[in-house]
């Protein structure tokens, strides 16, 4: 009695845990399925959103490049309108290749042309590249870390030219030296020549000025966006036709002035100018408005001026007495005489 009692019959627990692990291991399957679905939904909304997230960034770039190219379409309209406000100039006076096809003919000593003849011209000294850097006065310019002005005049010597060649500065060939030299450099270099071709009349200051100020802007010309305005109130202003030759010079340079201050400060800039004694206004105007350029940008601008020698003894003197009473001014150079002679002289 008591045996059966303690004894209980058997309840099947067995079975119902093997139940329970078949019920635990259908619901975990179940649940990898389900998991495994939706790892493969959130997968293929990621890549979803990442095509949509490219596909956004293309358009940004897009509409970027668009208005880019807008903005540079506007650029190119603004110079466009500004440079003929200005007038045009030459492309003969503003490229030293051009230049220097005129010039070789009248020193090909100096430009190393061997195939021109000669002639008288080969017994007097030449402006070679060796020569003006052997020069004391061209290399201090040169070497001088702010921004600095060199003026180079002189007379050249009948026989100094090569046969038939009745006009052209025995300096010239400087400029050309000097804008390949400072090129080579990394320098920007703007330039203007004033020897007037054939049949060609005088420049005046305002085409000088209006030819460099062109070829800056036209460098940076998203430059203009900001100045357009000031510099077509500049142009359109009495000053700048006045007959008053030192207002319109001071005008000129004025605004040649802000287009140069406009540009990168990081930036090396060159300008050069041969021959200023043959523009109209008085020589010794143009170069006091010149000398005013270091004023406004006192690092990374050299400024290279060359002559000939002024017959007008007034406009000579006075010259002399600019560049005299600044001589000890930084910045200022100058080889006021420097006259050609005979080889070995």
């Amino acid at each position: 009695m008591m045996k059966a009692i303690i004894s209980p019959a058997p309840l099947g627990i067995d079975k119902v845990i093997e139940g329970l692990h078949r019920s635990l291991a259908e619901v975990n399957a179940q649940i990898g399925i389900l998991l495994h679905e939706r790892v493969l939904e959130i997968r293929v909304t990621n890549e979803e959103l990442l095509l949509e997230v490219r596909e956004l960034k293309t358009q940004v770039t897009s509409l970027k490049d668009d208005e880019a190219e807008k903005a540079m379409h506007k650029d190119e309209e603004r110079m466009m309108n500004l440079r003929h406000i200005l007038g045009g100039d030459p492309e003969e006076h503003r490229e030293p290749r051009f230049c220097k096809e005129n010039l070789k003919h009248t020193f090909p000593d100096a430009l190393d042309e061997p195939d021109v003849r000669k002639g008288s011209s080969a017994d007097y000294e030449q402006m070679t590249q060796e020569f003006l850097r052997s020069d004391s006065t061209y290399r201090a310019w040169m070497d001088y870390p702010n921004s600095s002005l060199l003026v180079l005049a002189g007379s050249t010597k009948p026989g100094g030219r090569a046969p038939q060649s009745f006009s052209g500065c025995w300096l010239s060939p400087a400029i050309i030296h000097v804008s390949d030299h400072l090129r080579s450099q990394g320098t920007k270099v703007f330039f203007y020549t004033c020897q007037p071709n054939f049949m060609e009349e005088r420049t005046s200051s305002r085409v000088v000025t209006s030819s460099l100020v062109c070829q800056v802007l036209q460098w940076k010309p998203e430059k203009l966006r900001y100045k357009v305005k000031e510099f077509i109130s500049m142009i359109e202003s009495d000053a700048w036709s006045s007959r008053d030759g030192p207002t319109a010079i001071r005008c000129h340079i004025n605004l040649l002035t802000k287009a140069i201050f406009s540009m990168p400060k990081d930036e090396e800039i060159a300008i050069v100018i041969d021959r200023l004694d043959l523009c109209r206004e008085r020589t010794h105007l143009l170069l006091g408005a010149l000398r005013g350029l270091l004023k406004h940008r006192s690092s990374g601008l050299k400024v290279l001026v060359v002559m000939e020698r002024i017959t007008d003894d007034y406009v000579w003197g006075e010259c002399l007495a600019l560049l005299d009473d600044a001589a000890a001014a930084d910045g200022l150079f100058s080889r006021m005489t420097w006259d050609q002679s005979p080889k070995g002289y």
